[in-house]
This record gives structure tokens, sequence and C-alpha cells, in this order.
């Protein structure tokens, strides 16, 4: 399936068929259920951007190929380079030498047409630099090179204004880079949104940061992946906030590591969804 129509939508058996309906980041998620003897997959979604208008009844198969009227730019013609979570394509222009002091006088615009080779290589001061509505504005291309160091720096504002698509793309060790600050940040609805993966590698003391509002927000997908160790370390007053469905969706592994204090502060609707094996990881029976 996909999760953004207004993009590209799925046909044919199982959704093996992408078709490109529209420009922006497409995003495919993939699903398996389970049987008697095996539990269903976690979802995985993965993400590509389609920069040019598709053409008529242009579609990709499961490789995201498709007739999609990419005609190249003459080589003295500046280049077009899409923007962040859809936004429409930019002409970019060489923004030239990028320091700490160059930075602050750049658009978002014109942060967003660094090419990927050169951003990569900015120093952690750049990014410690950039503005919130720099951050929001940059492409997957260049989230996807933001290495741990780098990623570290950003203001907790800045990272506040990450999409949930954005925080997806970044690098697992930048993820495992985050402060709890930073993780503070993160808003409910780009959590809501981002991959169970992402939510994986959140450490103990990056659970712990998550606010009581963002916690509320996670589906039970999300919830799953929460590393049980992790979970253990969340606040009382977030694990209070999880939604019932996503509680119900916590493994036996996962409920285990609860603590006393955790497990006495559950809700009535929160422990009525647990099956029998549940509440016996929790000590009730």
């Amino acid at each position: 399936t996909t999760t953004t129509p207004g993009v590209c939508t799925s046909g044919g058996a199982n959704g093996a068929s992408i078709s490109l309906v529209g420009t922006g980041t497409c995003t495919v998620r993939a699903s398996q259920g389970g049987n008697a003897t095996w539990n269903p997959a976690t979802p995985v979604d993965r993400s590509f951007v389609i920069t040019d208008a598709p053409a008529p009844g242009g579609s990709g198969g499961a490789s995201g190929g498709g007739e999609a009227n990419n005609s190249s730019p003459n080589a003295a013609d500046p280049v077009a380079t899409p923007g962040a979570s859809g936004s429409p394509a930019t002409t970019c222009e060489d923004p030239g030498s990028v320091g700490a002091n160059e930075i602050v006088a750049l658009t978002a615009e014109q942060v967003a047409c660094i090419p990927a080779e050169q951003f990569k290589e900015l120093m952690p001061e750049v990014f410690e630099a950039m503005s919130p509505a720099q951050v929001a504005g940059l492409p997957l291309q260049l989230i996807s090179t933001i290495r741990p160091a780098r990623m570290a720096a950003l203001a907790p504002a800045a990272v506040a204004a990450m999409s949930g698509e954005q925080l997806s793309g970044l690098r697992s060790a930048s993820v495992r880079r985050l402060s709890p600050n930073q993780v503070r940040a993160i808003s409910p609805s780009s959590l809501a949104s981002v991959t169970p993966l992402f939510v994986s590698q959140l450490k103990p003391k990056m659970v712990a940061a998550l606010r009581p509002s963002a916690v509320r927000e996670l589906t039970p997908e999300q919830a799953a992946a929460i590393r049980p160790a992790s979970l253990a370390k969340m606040s009382i007053a977030s694990l209070r906030r999880m939604n019932p469905e996503a509680v119900a969706a916590l493994s036996v592994k996962q409920l285990q590591r609860l603590t006393p204090a955790q497990v006495a502060r559950l809700t009535s609707a929160q422990l009525i969804g647990l099956s029998r094996e549940q509440l016996k990881a929790v000590g009730l029976s």
C-alpha cells in the first residue's frame, strides 16, 4: 500500500504496481499478516521523491520505476531540486562555500539546494547555526547524509521543525545520537508519522524524554517497536497517556520489563485490552 495517495497509489495483486500521480514524497508500505504460527510482521515504509509531474498513465512496478516526465536539464541550466515533504521544486544555484557565518544568511530554499556531496561535509558548527525553517526545508536526499556529530549539533528547536518523513530518513547512527532534549522537542504529529524502525532505535534515555502528548500519538506498530529496556524507562505520565490499542500491541517481553510503579499506574482502559498472557506478564491475573 501507499500512505501518500496524493502522490502515488498502489494496485494489482498485493499492491505490486505503484502508480505515480503527483509530485512530492511517495511512501510505500510493505505489510505481511500473521497466521497460527507466526505473528504479523512489523510494517516497513520506504520513501522516494518524485520531482516532475508523471506522464499520463505513468506508473512503476515494485522497483519504483515509472514513466515520469523526467527529461534531463541542459548542462547550462540551473538544476531543479525537490523540497522537503512534497514541496514544489526549486531552481537551484550553487550557494558557494558554506560555513557557520554563511549559513545564517541563506534562505531555506538555498540551503535545500546545497549539493549532497557538499552538504554531508559541512562542519558540526554549521548545523548548530541552522534555523528551524532551514532544517524543515531539507529534502530527504540531504537528510539521509547527516552524520551523527552533525545531528547532535542541531538545536532542539530545529529538530522540532522536522517532519516524520525527515526523522525517518535519518541514518540509524544519527538517530542514536539524538539527545534527550532533542527527542523531547519532537512534536506529537511528527512522532505519529515516523516509521517503527525509527522508534526501535530510541535508547532508554530518549524514550524517557518523550512528552506524554507525543506518546499519546504512538500507533500500535510504533509501540510494539519500542525496545523493552527503553519502555522500562518511559515516564509514568507518558505511559498512562499511551492509547489502549498501543498498550495492547506490546509484547510479553516488553510488558515484563515494566517496573512495579509503571504497572500500578496503568489505567483501567489500558488493562482491559490486555490478554491473559499479557496480564500475567505484568503480574496481574
